[in-house]
């Protein structure tokens, strides 16, 4: 059995275009040892199949994060302040914050605010219509 060593080394490294052809065939034949070829090979139809369901529920996602939002607008509009129970990120219901900021929250990489909030709300939505 090889060790890895050897294996580094007689494996191609892409320097150049004249590298090309020996360096994808080796990706290949790597990626298709480990089972994942038809996952990261663009011209598959599994990664065909992925990219378009991936694209669909990105669309998805954005158009369930949208109707959030306006919900949220909704509440913060017709209900009184003092009434309002929106607390973010684990907050105390001290720590009251304004729709704009909810908002901005909502949207930053690593909010608290996240998939099973965004299906809680969507749930509550789909009743209500």
């Amino acid at each position: 059995m090889a060790t890895t060593q050897q294996v580094m080394a007689t494996t191609p490294v892409l320097n150049s275009p004249k590298d090309w052809y020996q360096w994808y065939i080796a990706l290949e034949n790597f990626a298709d040892a480990k089972g994942i070829w038809d996952y990261v090979n663009p011209e598959s139809e599994t990664y065909k199949y992925l990219e378009r369901r991936y694209h669909d529920e990105r669309a998805e996602f954005r158009l369930l994060r949208d109707a959030l939002e306006k919900l949220v607008e909704h509440l913060f509009k017709t209900v009184n302040s003092r009434y309002m129970t929106i607390s973010l990120g684990g907050q105390s219901n001290a720590n009251m914050t304004t729709y704009e900021e909810f908002r901005v929250r909502a949207r930053k990489p690593g909010s608290r605010i996240g998939s099973k909030q965004l299906k809680k709300w969507l749930n509550l939505i789909l009743k209500l219509r």
